[in-house]
């Protein structure tokens, strides 16, 4: 059995509608929420029980990077939360899967802890730019 530490995987930006191809090499703690909703679809034939159906998958990907003016993912994703945009982000699991979508910027805060690095904390949606360039998770 093979396994990752966190700082193995991959992430990478780019711009919306294609595979990116930009190392996001300033990140860390990088947190992959896949979250499906819950569909209750109770009725009388369920009795005293509910029972849920899975719903759509809500993800987001959060983590935090350096401030660095010079670091060009950074400039995008600000560029792109500023505009309104979008960028491509593909994020590897560490398992042979990815999560890959095009994403909007909805967090972009910036964290000054008076003992710790000057530092961005971001939060991507997906959404979708093009028919041919959809959410998705899959392996290598």
């Amino acid at each position: 059995m093979l396994y990752k530490l966190g700082f193995e995987p991959k992430m990478y930006i780019g711009p919306a509608g294609s595979a990116p191809a930009t190392e996001a090499k300033n990140v860390k703690d990088v947190t992959v929420n896949l979250e499906s909703a819950e569909v209750d679809a109770s009725s009388r034939q369920s009795g005293i029980f509910k029972f849920y159906l899975p719903g759509q998958i809500d993800p987001s990907i959060e983590f935090t990077m350096n401030a660095d003016a010079d670091d060009t993912v950074q400039t995008t994703l600000r560029t792109q939360w500023l505009a309104r945009g979008a960028v491509a982000v593909k994020v590897e699991l560490g398992d042979g899967y990815f999560f890959m979508s095009d994403c909007i910027v909805t967090n972009f805060s910036n964290d000054q802890a008076l003992e710790d690095v000057v530092a961005y904390s971001v939060t991507l949606r997906p959404t979708i730019t093009s028919e041919a360039f959809l959410p998705t998770i899959t392996n290598a």
